[in-house]
């Protein structure tokens, strides 16, 4: 009976080890995905306070995809950006993932904007 209660007990203790290392790898894995999320929106946030104007466009359309993954205060902080270096032109309502139509500039491999 004694080994019956140490092999449940065993079983037990190896679940309880797998619950916490699979939520130390879920939460290790979000710590990269925000790293990664930060290293894409300063890129992004240099390139959109820049001299060049086609610069700053790359980098204002390059944080439009970042907006969706961004928290409360990372949103913000990009709208404040690209308000202060578009003087806000740029749509931030509903749809303002497709800004296309206030970037006039095209590029190569851009198609033509209507």
């Amino acid at each position: 009976m004694a080994g019956g209660i140490a092999g449940v007990l065993a079983v037990v203790a190896a679940w309880i080890a797998f619950l916490a290392a699979d939520r130390q790898a879920r939460v290790t894995r979000k710590a990269a995905e925000r790293e990664q999320w930060w290293h894409r929106a300063e890129w992004a946030l240099t390139l959109a306070r820049s001299d060049h104007r086609v610069d700053r466009l790359i980098g204002i359309r390059a944080l439009e995809p970042l907006r969706t993954e961004a928290t409360a205060t990372e949103y913000e902080m990009i709208l404040a950006v690209t308000h202060a270096v578009s003087g806000g032109a740029v749509d931030t309502g509903e749809g303002a993932m497709d800004n296309r139509s206030s970037v006039r500039r095209r590029f190569p491999w851009q198609k033509t904007i209507a």
